[in-house]
């Protein structure tokens, strides 16, 4: 056959050949080995023997690299695509192995949502990803790109992800899910991404949990876990917390139950709770009763040695080196590094609340509240203190939201949006902050009452005086009206308002 004459029939070749592959696939019969004999035929004798035959497969190679071109209407990897659903992992080793390939990059490059919004009634883009996305594809191309490192250096194993084009099938399954998360289904309105997605999302969580399987102990468990080549692409800088299972964190914040319930998972959450590694039994209740008494007792002095001692050295010195020069000083290492255990940071903050709710009570009670005096106890200011303090933990939380909703990149603003509301939309913090705004309401109010009694004195020496005894003795002597006190709307209100902050904090509690 002539050149001039396979142009005739170029498409109808292409059309055979594709059939041809798609039966192979398809049919439950045909073994990975009849598809390699067929590509063997194919690449080893027509391609060898007819140059134009070979000029025809450059051609459909460039063809794989545009999955939105109108013009072209049939692709030849289609039996590639179909391989990677249908799990067929052995054949899809084999077409890679030929030449074919998967381009996605469309799907998953910075314009990503506008070439999309452009496409949205071209399923193809969406099929390319679910194929991208399977188990199959990614460990199929894994062990490609391994055996062609081996293949071109002497057999010689690589040392980095990088010496195999940065394939690391952990990172790429992340990767994937968090974009089929981060697509909205409701902006294209086609039942096809709700069912492809799920499909997606769901084989990638099971996915991520047979990985973790694979290890013989925690050991490796660990070293799976503990790096991610591309998180980067998609977290925020305050979720990565200090400790060193970053694709943890991501199990967590996108619900990937399998990963997150795995039993070396748990095991890592475990030791990483208690912040030791030689956990044999699990921890009585009797000795989290005791260590939590020792918090509620202890708590200013270990306060005290972690603003002194532990964060000073974290920022300008080495942690590590401070703790071995603490070795052989037990207790002054646990007062110093009491809030580094996450444990001990749950402690307190338990703690805390019941604190909280102890100021709310006495406040309410005022014990010391003598008739015709005017005071500010104590426990008053205790409890001004939390509130206020409470509320600027909140808003320094609102200003990490808002940076990284405004000021993240296109590509990952609704993700970085998604992730960092995830964390604000805490109901426990939301329902405690409006009770500390409740509580500094009410004890404005109250202040405010307290101001309103004390300009009303008869002299403006009376009034410095009832000034300087609020501040420093917390009560000013009644001496005109014996029934203004009682009768002020806003100490009234003040106490009304710190009764509904007291009663949302109980229920929050319960």
């Amino acid at each position: 056959m002539e050149p001039s004459d396979f142009e005739i029939v170029a498409n109808d070749f292409k059309i055979f050949v594709n059939s041809c592959l798609l039966f192979l696939v398809e049919k439950n019969l045909c073994q990975p080995l009849c598809l390699r004999r067929f590509l063997n035929w194919y690449f080893f004798k027509l391609i060898h023997s007819f140059p134009f035959i070979k000029k025809e497969w450059d051609k459909w190679k460039e063809e794989m690299e545009k999955p939105f071109d109108e013009q072209i209407e049939i692709y030849i990897n289609e039996a590639l695509v179909d391989a990677c659903e249908q799990g067929k992992h052995e054949m899809v080793f084999e077409f890679l192995s030929k030449g074919f390939h998967i381009y996605d990059k469309d799907f998953k490059g910075k314009e990503q949502r506008q070439r999309l919004f452009e496409n949205q009634f071209n399923q193809r883009h969406l099929k390319i990803f679910r194929a991208t996305s399977t188990p199959s594809f990614l460990l199929a191309n894994f062990c490609y790109r391994y055996k062609k490192y081996k293949n071109e250096h002497s057999g010689n194993h690589p040392n980095f992800l990088e010496d195999v084009s940065g394939e690391d099938v952990f990172s790429q399954t992340l990767n994937n899910l968090q974009i089929a998360i981060n697509l909205s289904v409701d902006e294209y309105d086609l039942a096809e991404y709700a069912r492809q997605l799920e499909e997606t999302i769901n084989e990638g969580r099971s996915f991520l949990g047979d990985l973790v399987s694979q290890c013989e102990n925690l050991k490796e468990a660990k070293l799976l876990l503990s790096q991610d080549s591309m998180l980067d692409q998609y977290a925020l800088e305050h979720e990565t917390t200090a400790w060193n299972y970053p694709r943890l964190d991501e199990a967590c914040l996108s619900e990937h139950m399998d990963l997150v319930t795995h039993d070396f998972s748990q095991r890592i959450f475990r030791e990483a709770w208690h912040r030791s590694e030689n956990l044999t039994k699990p921890i009585p209740v009797v000795g989290n009763f005791i260590k939590l008494i020792q918090t509620l007792f202890f708590t200013p002095l270990y306060v005290v040695f972690y603003i002194a001692g532990y964060i000073p050295v974290k920022e300008f010195g080495s942690i590590e080196s401070l703790e071995a020069k603490l070795t052989l000083y037990p207790i002054l290492k646990d007062l110093i590094f009491h809030y580094s255990v996450p444990r001990n940071r749950c402690y307190s903050e338990i703690v805390s609340h019941l604190t909280l709710i102890v100021l709310l009570l006495v406040t309410m009670i005022n014990p010391n509240d003598d008739p015709g005096v005017l005071d500010i106890d104590w426990y008053d200011i205790c409890l001004i203190i939390w509130a206020f303090g409470y509320c600027v933990k909140c808003l320094r939380g609102l200003c990490y939201f808002l940076k990284n909703a405004l000021l993240c990149g296109e590509k990952d603003k609704r993700s970085h949006w998604k992730r960092s509301l995830h964390g604000v939309t805490d109901y426990y913090k939301i329902l405690q902050c409006v009770c500390c705004i409740f509580i500094l309401a009410g004890k404005l109010f109250q202040i405010g009452g307290l101001k309103d009694y004390i300009n009303d004195g008869s002299s403006a020496i009376h009034t410095l005086s009832c000034h300087t005894l609020t501040i420093f003795k917390f009560n000013c002597k009644q001496e005109d009206d014996p029934l203004l006190y009682c009768d002020n709307t806003f100490f009234k209100t003040g106490y009304s308002l710190i009764g509904i902050g007291a009663t949302l904090c109980i229920l929050n509690l319960l």
